[in-house]
């Protein structure tokens, strides 16, 4: 670096060059000291820490995901008069003469109801220009339904259409039918389908096998 004492003046030289020995000659001095003194030292700055902004703000309410698999929920049936059991009971429940089949129920009950299946035999006598008939009960069998299983209660072997008979399978809601609750009428009782009248609500369903022939009367 280029000294700023000029040359030709010697003596002077010596002087200057001795007076700016402490900060170099020709170097720069600290803007702080423009005496040509020593600059004063500042102390170095210091970062006061910071606590961490803080947001407040509601926790966002947990979301329920539903699996498109998973089976839907019970169904509640406490409460249920026996109508409205026999009326749930009547989508899943098939009566024939031959056996009641129960199917599954989408979705099932979460507390289970109970029915009764029974089979009578019905036997025809004569009673003037019409018919009067007695109602017997064969087998009757306690079932508990949820909707969850397949079930099937099957008729006795030896229970079939005979001569002024036929039989009678019923699915109905809580205690034995009464004999005030069983058929006060039939109708059609040598064709195919013939027509049976209860009086009660608690009836599931009911079939009624047909004698199939005016024949089979001649009892």
């Amino acid at each position: 670096m280029t000294s700023m004492c000029p040359r030709w003046i010697r003596g002077a030289a010596l002087v200057c060059a001795l007076a700016v020995v402490p900060v170099g000659c020709g170097g720069t001095r600290d803007a702080a000291s423009p005496n040509g003194g020593p600059s004063a030292t500042s102390a170095p700055a210091v970062a006061t820490p910071t606590a961490p902004a803080t947001t407040s703000s509601s926790p966002a309410p947990a979301r329920t995901t539903v699996s498109p698999t998973a089976p839907p929920p019970c169904r509640q049936s406490r409460g249920w008069s026996q109508e409205q059991t026999a009326d749930w009971l009547s989508d899943i429940v098939d009566v024939s003469t031959t056996a009641v089949e129960i199917s599954p129920s989408t979705p099932e009950l979460c507390d289970p109801v109970t029915m009764q299946v029974e089979f009578f035999k019905v036997t025809f006598t004569p009673a003037g220009a019409d018919y009067e008939f007695d109602i017997k009960s064969v087998k009757r069998t306690r079932v508990t339904v949820e909707g969850r299983r397949f079930a099937t209660v099957e008729a006795p072997e030896d229970l079939t259409v005979g001569r002024c008979a036929t039989v009678l399978a019923t699915a109905y809601v809580g205690a034995p039918l009464r004999p005030s609750e069983l058929p006060s009428y039939i109708d059609d009782i040598a064709g195919l389908s013939p027509k049976v009248y209860f009086d009660s609500e608690r009836l599931v369903g009911h079939d009624l096998a047909g004698l199939g022939s005016a024949l089979n009367l001649a009892c």
